[in-house]
């Protein structure tokens, strides 16, 4: 087909040049009347088609900027733990400013940190961490409104995935920028790396005190521990360190510390609660067994007072006392019915033991 039209441009263009433009050219139109390039609406025009034309290319540098630093998401998932942007670059001020501690980090797998710590972690950063995809649009809301009402921004909504993205790959700079590539990262993330390593990366990664990062090296810090042997306690301790590690920590226990320590407890017993009301006790084999004869025994006891005879209403009351003696007294007092055969010996007293359980139940309903 491409063979066909370029003779024929060829041969149009030549008959152009002839001025045979009445063969092949257009159909002339009416010209309209010059647009005022002066106007308020032609001056907007231009600035928003310019406009979008830099957004275009400003986008696609930014794009090609994003696959240049892409991460390998296999290695992030199966790999070791690599250090994080943080730790660079404390390490690289402790080069010129040599009276900083030196770094204190040991990342260990999952396994080897306790759940307690685990839960602790969640209720205190992201209480809906196994719920959302990213990002938490509820926690979003409630921060923008508190923050809208007293007029500051004290409050974020970074959940576990983006404070990940965040420590890994960027810094701590609240540049515009900085947030839509952690966005795009974070979408990434989540897509590709399960929830479980992404918990376990932020467990070795975060900061508890000047110097410290990761579980493993604060357990060993504050209380000489590893980090599967931390108690409930130290777990809440050590999440409520979190926001600002350097000042409020196990060691400094100033009163923000102890009130978020308290705040964390609070929720971790609340949430312990509503997970025990959920899962509601299975019945065992035992509890079928006996609760079957009772439903079997309830009509024989219901029916026995119908069928019983009135001729010994007086007798009744010195027998019901005491129940052990009417199986031997009830033969010579209570006369057998017409149904029961006298010369059936074996099922009398079985019929004159139900007859007098339900004379003892029949006197209790009067």
């Amino acid at each position: 087909m491409k063979i066909l039209v370029l003779p024929f441009k060829i041969l149009k263009r030549i008959l152009r040049l002839l001025r045979w433009k009445w063969l092949f050219g257009k159909r002339r139109r009416p010209q309209k009347p010059p647009r005022n390039q002066d106007s308020r609406i032609a001056r907007w025009h231009r600035r928003l088609v310019w406009g979008m034309r830099i957004g275009l290319v400003l986008l696609a540098l930014d794009t090609f900027y994003i696959i240049t630093i892409w991460p390998n998401w296999h290695k992030f998932r199966y790999g070791p733990v690599a250090k994080s942007a943080f730790m660079k670059n404390y390490e690289q001020k402790r080069r010129t400013d040599r009276t900083l501690p030196p770094i204190q980090w040991q990342p260990v797998p999952i396994t080897d940190i306790s759940k307690s710590m685990q839960r602790a972690v969640v209720i205190a950063e992201d209480s809906r961490f196994y719920q959302h995809s990213g990002f938490d649009l509820i926690a979003l809301k409630d921060a923008m409104g508190y923050n809208i009402e007293r007029m500051s921004m004290r409050y974020g909504a970074s959940t576990i995935s983006q404070q990940v993205v965040k420590n890994m790959f960027f810094s701590a700079s609240r540049d515009p920028l900085r947030k839509w590539h952690e966005l795009i990262f974070t979408i990434g993330m989540e897509f590709f790396v399960p929830k479980s390593r992404i918990l376990s990366t932020y467990l070795n990664i975060a900061e508890f005190g000047e110097s410290i990062y990761g579980v493993e090296a604060a357990a060993k810090y504050y209380w000489g521990i590893s980090a599967r042997d931390l108690s409930v306690g130290q777990s809440v301790e050590l999440a409520a360190t979190l926001p600002s590690p350097k000042k409020h920590n196990p060691k400094t226990r100033t009163e923000p510390f102890t009130t978020r320590v308290n705040k964390i407890a609070n929720h971790m017993v609340q949430a312990q609660a509503a997970r025990a009301s959920m899962q509601k006790p299975e019945p065992t084999q035992e509890q079928t067994q006996t609760s079957t004869p009772a439903k079997t025994q309830a009509p024989v006891l219901i029916q026995a007072p119908v069928q019983m005879p009135t001729e010994t209403p007086a007798q009744v009351p010195e027998q019901a006392p005491t129940q052990t003696q009417a199986p031997v007294q009830a033969p010579e007092q209570i006369p057998i019915p017409a149904q029961i055969p006298t010369q059936a010996p074996e099922q009398a007293p079985v019929q004159v033991q139900v007859s007098s359980q339900a004379i003892n139940i029949a006197d209790q309903n009067r």
